[in-house]
């Protein structure tokens, strides 16, 4: 059955909104950023972006998914994955940014990532096409991923485990 576009696509966003938006975005690239290693970031830097009882849904050791609940279990998940990656290097792309602001302290984004490996033989080619769902909420003012999961929607077959993103 074909969808079709709600009444309100293409209507003016309130300043709250856009605020929403932003804030949200900037989240969602702390991370690359900690991932990618951007500007002394790391993974390490990563858990407080999210809440104490996060749901962090991985595909990256088990196809079928992986998922980790609260902060602790997600740092730990982190601090094992850059002790693999520590030779290796990857730049992820965002793009696809689709926001919702379901009310004023949640809020909801689907977006695409593309994962590069760049220590692999053929740089170039894409190691992974995956789609990211966030739940995020406002607390005191900041807002932090309450939900992260990851949905395969391509991945080059390698040889080595598939845990350069998510």
């Amino acid at each position: 059955m074909a969808q079709t576009l709600d009444a309100s696509v293409g209507e003016a966003l309130s300043k709250d909104t856009l605020a929403a938006e932003a804030a949200c975005r900037d989240v969602i690239l702390a991370f690359i950023d900690c991932t990618d290693g951007f500007e002394g970031r790391r993974p390490r830097d990563i858990p407080q972006l999210f809440t104490d009882d996060c749901i962090y849904v991985t595909t990256a050791r088990n196809p079928n998914g992986e998922t980790l609940h609260g902060r602790a279990e997600v740092a730990t998940y982190l601090e094992d994955r850059e002790a693999y990656i520590v030779s290796q290097r990857f730049r992820h792309v965002v793009t696809n940014l689709h926001f919702t602001l379901d009310d004023p302290t949640h809020a909801s984004t689907r977006t695409t990532l593309t994962t590069f490996a760049l220590s692999d033989p053929q740089p170039f080619l894409v190691n992974c096409l995956q789609e990211l769902r966030d739940s995020f909420v406002l607390l005191d003012g900041i807002w932090k991923i309450a939900k992260r999961e990851y949905r395969d929607l391509a991945r080059r077959d390698t040889n080595r485990p598939q845990i350069a993103s998510g």
